[in-house]
């Protein structure tokens, strides 16, 4: 039987926008109809909300940005797909049975990267917090790569290169005013050591829409505090990292996520935070429990909800925020 602990919390706490496709139902709506509603809202397309599968070959149909994508492994893998404009987002997890080392991965489907472009143009791979890696695509529009199968990896590929890696000492603060981009940075930042305070008090930091403001991924300890973090696509993207802190942060307008949390990410604490104005404000899944979110100033206005607790997520924390 499925496990649902980690979804039913989704329905009692979906907000505002959302809350009306259930409360506002005539009650002559059948339950086909109510199902069809459920099921439009919480599509796993990639888009609306990430796509996860299990096999050697994923197919994102449904997508709106990426119609004709197509990812093939040479061995069986889970894999997390996030494919939004100008960003395409994978996790890949080895299966529990797997007994080989690498595995080979294909991507089809990369055209809307470059658009009216006459040809594919240089593309980045990101690879779990690593710098930055240029590629084309192949006169066959496909991009391959040997991929490790030692643990989960997190992948980002996107058409620009505008990157800054943060490295310090535990306890040390990192002001961004202090990096040389002056009060606003237009770059996406990388955290690369644990137990840092990045602070970003008396700066903005502004995306272009598409890409990611502040990514973590397999760090502990770190705080992200007084940051002003708009036009992402995710502002804060977290992924097998435990024991953060995000606090006292303007998180919005974003295209996409307020705060993601991914793969794993355990036991951080979300508080005293402004989120609003993105298609999802916190969102959770896969595996990720223990997380406390408490004391946030607001939020809200959101396309979809404005906290979503994913599969095999359980034991979270909300409290006392405004929604």
């Amino acid at each position: 039987m499925k496990d649902w602990r980690g979804i039913v919390p989704v329905i009692l706490i979906v907000l505002l926008n959302t809350l009306s496709v259930f409360v506002n139902a005539e009650t002559s709506s059948t339950p086909e109809e109510i199902a069809r509603q459920t099921e439009k809202l919480f599509k796993h397309d990639g888009f609306n909300y990430p796509y996860e599968g299990t096999g050697k070959e994923f197919i994102l149909s449904d997508n709106p940005i990426f119609p004709n994508l197509k990812i093939t492994s040479s061995e069986e893998i889970n894999i997390n797909i996030d494919a939004v404009t100008d960003t395409l987002s994978l996790s890949i997890v080895p299966l529990t049975t797997t007994t080989v080392s690498h595995t080979t991965i294909n991507i089809f489907g990369l055209e809307p990267f470059w658009k009216d472009k006459p040809e594919p143009i240089s593309l980045y791979k990101i690879q779990d917090g690593h710098p930055e890696e240029e590629f084309v695509v192949d006169p066959e529009g496909k991009y391959s790569f040997v991929q490790t199968l030692d643990t989960s990896h997190h992948i980002y590929i996107r058409p620009v290169k505008n990157t800054i890696y943060i490295y310090g000492s535990p306890g040390q603060v990192i002001y961004l005013k202090d990096l040389g981009y002056g009060s606003t940075i237009y770059h996406q930042i990388v955290v690369g050591s644990d137990g840092i305070i990045i602070d970003g008090i008396g700066t903005q930091h502004i995306g272009y829409s598409p890409g990611t403001g502040i990514y973590l991924k397999n760090r502990s300890g770190v705080t992200i505090r007084n940051c002003t973090i708009y036009n992402w696509g995710y502002a804060i993207h977290s992924l097998g990292s435990w024991y953060c802190t995000y606090t006292n942060n303007n998180i919005g307008p974003n295209t996409y996520f307020g705060i993601r949390f991914d793969n794993a990410s355990w036991y951080n604490y979300i508080s005293y935070n402004e989120i609003h104005d993105a298609a999802h404000g916190v969102f959770l899944s896969p595996n990720c429990s223990n997380n406390h979110v408490h004391n946030n100033i607001s939020i809200r206005g959101h396309s979809y909800e404005g906290i979503y607790l994913g599969y095999t997520c359980y034991y979270n924390r909300l409290k006392f925020s405004h929604f």
